[in-house]
């Protein structure tokens, strides 16, 4: 165990530890296809401590994780799920607890408190080039590891959305590139290595089992969807090639439901030079506002950071704050709109520190938050390092008074399962209603995904809901162009969507263009730890200065 990049934790709730695995690294390129209903090539992702993969930093690049935009494509190695089964039902599976949710599945008042959201360990699959499909439930029948993938789509011709080079068809053909009479190709990319890979090896599994119950219901327009997935490692250089090869060499129709905020900062004029369209992406950073072809369905750090501010000087009575902020896209974001709403709100700003994903030591942060007379912490982390700067404060036998106020990032089971008892009166918030709360998009996610994965083998995060909600999104879009499938097409029918309902309590609004038309969600639910497990302590609330489609 490296501990320059692991914390020195132990669980301290009786749940079962996620301890790093071997990870199978294919020679060939993963390819997530969900049109040919086998599970072929399983894959085992690492699932270190928590979000860290057990590769030592000189290991090589696994196939499938492009570092330049020049890596060569592979083979089309098919790592797809297998065909249906019957949903778990007493199977003991775990879900997210459910609670019924007041005033129409708006707020959240007396809803049950989760178990720590059901889903303490790392998945057991997702290899580090983008297959979901280690722990997916599979019949007989599968292929052996190396076989090519039957069905295979004749790659088009780049660019935006003309026709595939010699593809011809019945029933609309190759109505642009990525697009034949049978099968629509789609990009994806997702954090399966690096610093959060223990939110980003489960996002995968939700995408393709949407997809996949799609596909075996007759899929789109007679289209069967395939998703092509490669692992970005949160890394914005990374995910740009891994983008560029979906482009590129795999030239895929279009792109969805990536949850990686440094990736999709970088990408969104990308999208817009390319003119591809990119549904549902998380929209934690402000960047992704400012393209035209690229549609966030989260709410963004600075939303959440203004939302915060009064909070935690109403509601958590601080009064001095320390901030510890990512350096990355939406963590000066979040700092900045904590410091101007809890300032205006009578507070005052103590301390401040800037991190890194893999700092091993909050130790002196704390010290100098206490010496400063802090009573509260927050800022934009991501779990590890959060978890992290909870037990530096812990082990100097601290807590603030006021506790501790996490931005969406913080809300994974992990942070109970490493702080157990310590994890009490924490704060964090989610961008729509929380698996806490027995909504329409809860019963439909545990429905489809359950069918394909064990539940409880999910890492459940705010992003892994909001990559459902992509698919969902990405479908109906695509279907309401019907055969003559075009990538203008898609654009336009998301530009003028209005409430569009996620399921989860949000209602979505696109326009045509950048900026606030691109801004469909400023929503938040507080939740707070309480006997170890998250409780709603809110409704949805939405961020009074950022305004979004009407």
């Amino acid at each position: 165990m490296d501990n320059r990049i692991i914390p020195r934790v132990r669980p301290t709730s009786g749940r079962r530890s996620v301890w790093p695995r071997a990870i199978a690294v294919f020679t060939l390129t993963a390819l997530v296809s969900v049109a040919c209903g086998d599970d072929k090539h399983h894959s085992t992702a690492a699932s270190g401590l928590p979000g860290q993969p057990s590769q030592s930093p000189s290991a090589p690049a696994a196939a499938g994780t492009p570092e330049t935009p020049a890596a060569s494509p592979g083979a089309g190695a098919d790592s797809s799920a297998g065909a249906a089964a019957a949903p778990q039902a007493a199977s003991g599976a775990q879900s997210p607890s459910a609670a019924s949710a007041a005033a129409g599945g708006n707020t959240a008042s007396g809803a049950k408190s989760a178990t720590a959201a059901a889903a303490p360990n790392a998945p057991k699959a997702a290899a580090s080039a983008g297959a979901a499909s280690g722990s997916a439930k599979t019949p007989g029948g599968s292929a052996a590891p190396g076989q090519s993938v039957p069905g295979q789509p004749t790659p088009g011709q780049p660019g935006g959305g003309g026709p595939a080079a010699g593809a011809t068809g019945g029933g609309g053909g190759a109505t642009a590139t990525g697009v034949t009479d049978t099968e629509i190709k789609m990009g994806m990319l997702s954090e399966l290595s690096g610093p959060i890979a223990v939110y980003g090896q489960s996002f995968p599994k939700v995408a393709q089992a949407f997809f996949r119950e799609r596909n075996e219901a007759g899929g789109i327009a007679g289209r069967q969807v395939k998703l092509i997935v490669y692992d970005d490692a949160w890394d914005p250089v990374r995910g740009k090639a891994g983008a560029k090869r979906l482009v590129e060499q795999d030239k895929v129709f279009m792109m969805c439901c990536t949850q990686s905020l440094n990736t999709n900062a970088a990408l969104t004029p990308y999208m817009d030079e390319v003119k591809m369209p990119y549904i549902g992406v998380d929209g934690l950073s402000e960047e992704q506002y400012n393209g035209t072809w690229t549609f966030p369905i989260g709410t963004s750090t600075a939303a959440l950071g203004e939302l915060m501010g009064p909070y935690a000087y109403n509601v958590m009575h601080a009064r001095k704050a320390a901030i510890a902020s990512l350096t990355v896209p939406g963590g000066p974001q979040f700092r900045d709109q904590f410091k101007k709403n809890f300032l205006a709100a009578g507070g005052e700003v103590v301390y401040e520190g800037d991190f890194n994903t893999d700092s091993p030591d909050f130790s002196s942060f704390i010290v100098q938050a206490r010496a400063k007379g802090a009573d509260f912490i927050t800022g934009f982390l991501t779990i590890v390092p959060t978890i992290r700067i909870e037990q530096a404060a812990q082990n100097q036998g601290w807590k603030p008074a006021a506790g501790f106020g996490w931005d969406t990032t913080a809300y994974v089971d992990k942070l109970i399962e490493f702080l157990g008892e310590y994890s009490n009166g924490t704060v964090v918030q989610n961008h729509m209603l929380p698996y806490e709360v027995d909504s329409p998009g809860l019963q439909e996610f545990k429905k489809t995904v359950g069918k394909y994965y064990d539940l409880k083998e999910l890492t459940y995060s705010p992003w892994l809901a909001l990559t459902g909600v992509a698919a969902r999104l990405t479908m109906e879009s695509i279907e309401s162009c019907g055969k003559n499938l075009t990538r203008d097409c898609v654009r336009a029918h998301v530009e003028n969507i209005h409430d569009w309902d996620t399921h989860w309590g949000v209602k979505l609004t696109f326009h045509p263009g950048p900026g606030v038309a691109k801004r469909s969600n400023i929503s938040s639910v507080f939740m707070k730890v309480i006997d170890k497990k998250f409780v709603p302590q809110t409704g949805i609330v939405e961020a009074p200065s950022f305004k979004k489609a009407t």
